[in-house]
């Protein structure tokens, strides 16, 4: 039991083991010990202990082995001393969490990349308040308000963010649903990116990308959010990441219409390196290259490509194929002043074929 002047806060230590001292921890964190010395541990509630992560295998050198073989860790080149094991030990304060409530909303935070707060006991979400004709945490009314933000071109995108950003948090003060729950639902994300991407800089980008990622297992047939999360991973620089997303969104819905899909479905036709050089644009970066009032490019609806070991004509007519007789599809062939052609597709409901 605590002293009750001591101060209000918990720690984190970290202790490290090798493979040859890890035992006596696991035998100690798994409660594999006939007795303990620690009158903290409490043999008739060993069997309510929670795992952070419960080992699949009887032992952790077992554990670690398995995770080698499946290629999620390597060990090569380790000395036989060398540390494995990494043990966060957590000192509560028990005083402190009695007088205020309990151990339920308890959280250890570490200040890392991509790990945010780590509860102390399971918890237990609430059920979200979801809104049967959207499938959303966001209402019919909402989705009409988000929509009011967009003007097309020139949307108002910061507000649309700073919108979003304050139904979350007055959802999870009130109790109608959890953080999680936010970044888990479909609409936010999409909505939450479409505001982030449309206001062009990389920290937007970045928080797109990594708002997204915990929806992606409720995005299956959903083109759209693939679509969104390899533009944000594009010019986050992860270009491997973006096309990889990009042909997983064509596999989910073969026939939406946005280019990088279709992008996506040219690489796999040619089987050679695809270059973009222009994609979605900004009415500012428009404007500088060039681009007519009403471009496509400016909706993200069109690409400028070239195919490594691909003529202009090879590549136009396989898009002629993928758009069906509609869409746009410009030729733009090497000449003087041009060391390189390209081709423009687009996705227009018209069709428009023209040589530049």
């Amino acid at each position: 039991m605590a002293k009750t002047n001591k101060a209000d806060m918990s720690c984190a230590r970290v202790k490290q083991y090798t493979a040859f001292d890890v035992s006596k921890a696991e035998r100690h964190n798994e409660r594999k010990n006939e007795t303990y010395e620690n009158m903290n541990v409490i043999t008739e509630r060993i069997a309510l202990n929670v795992h952070f992560k419960k080992p699949t295998v009887p032992t952790y050198m077992e554990q670690l082995k398995q995770m080698e073989t499946d290629g999620l860790v390597s060990l090569r080149g380790l000395r036989k001393d060398a540390t494995l094991f990494n043990e966060i030990v957590i000192d509560v304060n028990t005083m402190y969490f009695e007088r205020n409530g309990g151990y339920e909303y308890a959280h250890f935070h570490a200040f890392r990349r991509d790990v945010g707060g780590v509860p102390l006991l399971d918890e237990k979400e609430p059920e979200p308040d979801i809104h049967e004709e959207t499938g959303s945490l966001l209402s019919a009314e909402d989705i009409e308000t988000l929509e009011s933000f967009d003007e097309g071109v020139s949307g108002y995108f910061g507000k649309m963010l700073r919108w979003l950003e304050d139904f979350i948090k007055s959802g999870v003060e009130e109790g109608r649903f959890t953080e999680k729950q936010a970044h888990q639902d479909l609409k936010i994300a999409l909505w939450y990116s479409f505001a982030s991407n449309n206001l062009d800089d990389y920290i937007h980008y970045y928080r797109a990308a990594e708002w997204m990622k915990d929806s992606e297992k409720n995005a299956a047939g959903c083109a759209t959010w693939y679509y969104r999360y390899s533009v944000a991973l594009m010019y986050c620089g992860r270009l491997e990441e973006a096309l990889e997303y990009a042909q997983r969104g064509a596999q989910e819905e073969p026939d939406y219409p946005w280019v990088w899909l279709q992008v996506g479905k040219l690489r796999a036709h040619f089987g050679k390196a695809v270059t973009i050089t222009s994609g979605y644009r900004t009415p500012a970066h428009n404007a500088k290259a060039g681009g007519t009032r009403f471009s496509q490019h400016l909706y993200g609806r069109a690409a400028d490509i070239r195919v490594q070991g691909a003529s202009v004509e090879e590549v136009a007519a396989c898009a002629e194929r993928l758009l069906h007789g509609c869409g746009g599809v410009g030729r733009y062939p090497a000449k003087a002043g041009r060391a390189a052609g390209w081709v423009h597709v687009d996705t227009r409901a018209e069709k428009a074929r023209w040589r530049g």
